[in-house]
């Protein structure tokens, strides 16, 4: 088989198969990173969730121990006017677990905060607790 027969023999099927491949590739590396295909939330009813937004672990600066957060994301719906909700974005919340004043060993759960701009209220949090493991 020559190579211009090999190359053009049902192109279209292979221009599609190529874009296809592409696009899950596309898809799943990014769901792998721990990353979201952002896009912009269009809100009619005043309330948006953020599905797998990564949890912060706030703790002092000369703490050097290790944690792991179980599960280390969580879906958050806030809430508020319409205009305000419409240019929201993954970046202007902020999830966190603070354990800066615990001792030792932090309690098992532990409760999810969320820090949002003025104006919003959070309607929910899923899950509200997260299990938090010493490593070092």
């Amino acid at each position: 088989m020559s190579l211009q027969k090999f190359l053009f023999h049902n192109f279209w099927a292979k221009i599609c198969s190529l874009l296809l491949a592409v696009m899950i590739w596309h898809v799943v590396n990014t769901w792998q990173q721990g990353g979201r295909l952002e896009r912009p939330p269009t809100v009619a009813s005043g309330e948006v969730t953020f599905y797998r937004h990564p949890i912060t672990v706030m703790k002092s600066a000369d703490d050097e121990r290790a944690f792991r957060v179980t599960p280390a994301t969580v879906d958050v719906t806030l809430k508020g006017p319409v205009e305000v909700m419409n240019k929201l974005r993954s970046g202007d919340i902020m999830v966190y677990i603070n354990l800066v004043d615990l001792g030792d060993a932090p309690p098992l759960p532990l409760k999810v905060m969320v820090h949002h701009p003025p104006g919003l209220a959070v309607t929910r949090v899923d899950p509200a607790e997260v299990n938090v493991t010493r490593l070092r």
